[in-house]
């Protein structure tokens, strides 16, 4: 349904590799096996109680609609008066709008704290562990991380592109290995405050 509405799921990740390789940068990688997370998926599902979870009355669902100011969930226009290529516009449109009402990190962090009351199990598949993992990648890929005596890894400038919902638990996993965080001035953003 994404794709019929002009989406491209994980299109930022293909984006960021193109760039990468035009540059001629080693293009790594860096989340766990999907077999493995879909291993430990089924595991969570299994002890997750999925009529709590997907209840549209439930206080997740409840929270999901104060968190979205409003914004509904787009769904397919059933209107008489428009034309099935109106329909599609609009869905669209609705879509666009739900998807970057939902592209705030605050917004994703208080989603993801609800998910965890009512699901934990898939909040520690998903992210958690994930986290721990990809911090992990870079703490090893890191040529100055603080965890290598004498040397460290390979890479001294790294760009990672990764999920919002997995910003946080990365900065505090790579917090936890030493690494303190480093504020670099946006050019771009510094120009615009000045026109």
């Amino acid at each position: 349904n994404l794709g019929q509405a002009g989406f491209s799921p994980g299109q930022e990740f293909a984006n960021a590799m193109a760039a990468g390789r035009a540059q001629g940068a080693d293009v790594i990688l860096g989340d766990r096996d999907v077999q493995i997370t879909l291993q430990r998926l089924t595991q969570a599902l299994a002890v997750t109680d999925l009529d709590k979870l997907l209840n549209p009355e439930s206080d997740l669902e409840q929270s999901m609609k104060e968190l979205m100011g409003g914004v509904e969930e787009p769904t397919s226009t059933s209107s008489q008066d428009l034309t099935d290529a109106q329909k599609q516009a609009q869905y669209k449109q609705d879509l666009t709008t739900y998807i970057e009402t939902l592209k705030s990190r605050d917004r994703v962090k208080n989603i993801m704290a609800q998910l965890k009351e009512v699901a934990p199990e898939l909040v520690q598949v998903m992210l958690t562990e994930r986290d721990a993992y990809m911090a992990t990648g870079l703490d090893v890929l890191s040529a100055s991380s603080p965890n290598h005596s004498g040397g460290g890894g390979e890479y001294q400038i790294i760009t990672a592109v990764f999920g919002m919902a997995h910003q946080d638990g990365i900065e505090q996993n790579l917090q936890q290995k030493g690494w303190t965080q480093v504020t670099i001035p946006c050019q771009v953003r510094q120009q615009a405050k000045i026109v």
